[in-house]
This record gives C-alpha cells, structure tokens and sequence, in this order.
C-alpha cells in the first residue's frame, strides 16, 4: 500500500512540475518541417563572391579531353558501374576535384573543372594529375579487385584541351 501511495506521489508532483504546454493527440494533424537553418546556417553570400574574385583567369578554366579503355577491358566495365575521373596536385595529396559519371560509355569525352572541385576555397591551380577509375559498387573511398583504372602521362594546368586518360589496368 505504501508502495502505491509513494508512486502516485511522485507521478502527481512530475505531473504538476510538467511545465510544457502538452496538447491532446490529433491524429489528423500534419508534422511540421523542422527548421535546419538553426543547425545548418547557408553560408554566407559574399565569401563565395568574393571567391570567384580572387580567383585567376586561368583558375576559370577547365581541363577538357577524352577518356579511353583498351579493348581487353572494354568487356570487364560492369553494368551500372560509376567512373571516377580524380585531378590530384600530386600523388600523395587528397583529391583537388572529382567528377563522377554514372553508366560511362567509351571513349568518353569530360570537362574537369572548378565546379567540381571537392573544397570550393582550394584553387583550381596546376599542375594536376589525372587518374581515373571505373567502379563496381559506386563508393568512391573503396577499391575492389576488378575495378579498372587508368592515368594521363604528365601533368596538366587549367586550361589544357586534348588530354587522353586511358584505362588499362585492373586492380
């Protein structure tokens, strides 16, 4: 008895301490959209303004040419593969800009630009490196056994048109 005297107690003082204003149900009623703003503030206009300012001509400028795959590999791109085409400063760096295609069909003609870039504050400034890789399972951070591969001889600057990457190799 003592029991239940003390538990109704103590739900009648959370009860009363309860301050929030607490509607009935009403199933009909329609959640809100929760406000990400609070968690998520857009970034500020004018830094990327004032990005595309500090930025030189030749940083505007893609890398444009062609993606090849030698004939022994051309029957091992998996369906629904992706392919990574992935510009580097140098080997040992993280990507500077990464274009994904999805259902790639060679040759392949790509543009890699400042739009692609993975940090927008990063310049898009040579010479680069090009690698690029067709993907079985679409997750650019693993690299399974089959996937194929491939690199441009040399390095290249904004700008540059006529580059050939081509994959022959498989992991």
């Amino acid at each position: 008895m003592q029991t239940r005297i003390l538990f109704f107690v103590i739900f009648l003082c959370a009860f009363m301490a309860c301050d929030r204003k607490v509607e009935p149900f009403d199933a009909t009623e329609r959640p809100r959209q929760p406000d990400l703003a609070k968690l998520f503030p857009p970034e500020p206009r004018e830094e990327s303004e004032h990005a595309h300012e500090q930025e030189t001509p030749s940083d505007t400028r893609p890398l444009r040419g062609e993606i090849q795959i030698s004939e022994d590999l051309k029957m091992r791109v998996p369906p629904h593969a992706v392919l990574f085409l992935i510009a580097r400063v140098d080997e040992a760096s993280p990507p500077l800009a990464v274009k994904r295609v999805q259902d790639p069909k060679f040759p392949l003609a790509f543009e890699l630009g400042p739009e692609d870039r993975m940090i927008a504050s990063m310049p898009f400034a040579g010479p680069l490196k090009l690698s690029v890789r067709v993907d079985s399972d679409g997750n650019v951070s693993t690299r399974d056994a089959g996937d194929l591969f491939g690199e441009a001889a040399g390095t290249y600057q904004p700008g540059d048109v006529g580059i050939v990457l081509r994959i022959d190799r498989a992991l």
